[in-house]
């Protein structure tokens, strides 16, 4: 055991750096608690859909970079509010699915 410790300390200090994000369950469910530091928007959304259990589609127009905090939210309106910042569409489909797509200038 004492071999294990010091090989895993050192395989972590090896890996290369990521955008930091730490991810935890949330007591209730359907609520999320997460924390991201510069990370595409789509990476925010796919783990609101994981942790949130929704099923999402991204256009290829949804792009951006955030550092954000959520603490027990339902996942829904998490979805919402990322929507909100990058001035995203949300369009609910049949079967559960929303589509998320960057929204046109009218």
């Amino acid at each position: 055991m004492r071999i294990l410790i010091p090989a895993l300390l050192l395989l972590a200090s090896c890996a290369s750096p990521a955008p930091a994000s730490k991810v935890e369950s949330a007591p209730d469910e359907g609520r999320i608690t997460f924390h991201m530091q510069r990370a595409d928007v789509r990476e925010i959304l796919d783990l609101i859909a994981r942790r949130g259990r929704m099923s999402i589609i991204l256009d290829g127009d949804v792009k951006g970079t955030a550092t954000l905090s959520v603490d027990n939210l339902p996942a829904r309106e998490a979805l919402e509010a990322v929507a909100k910042t990058f001035n995203l569409k949300l369009k609910d489909e049949s079967g559960g699915i929303v589509r998320v797509s960057a929204r046109r200038p009218s």
